[in-house]
């Protein structure tokens, strides 16, 4: 006897149900499985060896061991462009700096270099930072025909959310969505970034971990670089820029900050 094709999806129903339990559940573990790969692969701390970099590395140090502020930015040219007299500098002071915040960004830093300033003196010594403002992944993807994959990039991002979860446990942490990169919406590192800031939502608890996306208004309707706000190379942010960042997320460090006296 010829079944119908009704007939052949019910003859069976719970062969049907098992295998498409069995199919779901092979999905899942293929997620699992890519995810624990790339996160295998989160690159080993390491520090950089130009004088640059091992300055600001000691200078950064020695504030940690001082303490004295409640607020830490951490991260990489976009963070340290907060010091940046055409950049973030005059925002700074007059927003930031009133609210004892420092900044540990350096030019260029990666993943792997946050990592291991973390790891040696970025939060030992008297520090003892309320809130946390990261701001990573800029630079891994700054070649448009290459680049770190995404998920890597996340992996790394949630290892040194861990890093400083272990070693301050209580702080606040504003995770930064990568900011958008290119002057259109089809630059591929637009695409990596927004793939990238898609799988690190998922690392805020709403609790200890917030997740912040400005990138919104940093945008034209059709989706290009406000002209305003980045400079020609489509990375670094103008004033403006800084203070669109500065108005964004003051609000939010306000509310773990202790109550002034």
């Amino acid at each position: 006897m010829q079944l119908k094709p009704r007939q052949l999806l019910t003859k069976h129903p719970c062969r049907t149900r098992f295998s498409v339990v069995s199919a779901l559940s092979a999905g899942v573990l293929f997620l699992f499985a890519a995810v624990a790969a790339h996160a295998a692969n989160v690159p080993e701390p390491v520090p950089k060896d130009n004088p640059g970099w091992q300055f600001a590395f000691r200078q950064n140090n020695n504030l940690a061991k001082e303490g004295g502020y409640d607020v830490l930015f951490l991260g990489d040219t976009l963070t340290h462009a907060w010091t940046f007299p055409a950049g973030g500098a005059p925002i700074w002071e007059a927003q930031l700096a009133p609210l004892k915040a420092v900044n540990f960004g350096i030019s260029s830093d990666r993943i792997e270099n946050v990592l291991y300033r973390i790891q040696n003196g970025h939060l030992d010594g008297k520090g003892d930072p309320k809130v946390i403002v990261l701001a990573i992944g800029a630079m891994e993807n700054n070649n448009p025909y290459g680049g770190v994959p995404p998920a890597t990039v996340a992996a790394g991002i949630k290892a040194i959310i861990q890093e400083i979860k272990s070693r301050k446990p209580a702080v606040k942490i504003i995770l930064m969505a990568i900011f958008p990169r290119g002057k259109t919406a089809t630059d591929l590192r637009r695409k990596k970034n927004d793939e990238i800031n898609a799988l690190i939502t998922v690392f805020a608890d709403n609790k200890t971990v917030f997740f912040k996306n400005i990138n919104e208004s940093l945008l034209n309707k059709n989706g290009s670089q406000r002209d305003d706000i980045f400079y020609e190379d489509g990375l670094y942010l103008r004033q403006s820029g800084y203070k669109i960042w500065a108005d964004a997320i003051i609000p939010d460090i306000k509310k773990h900050l202790p109550d002034p006296k």
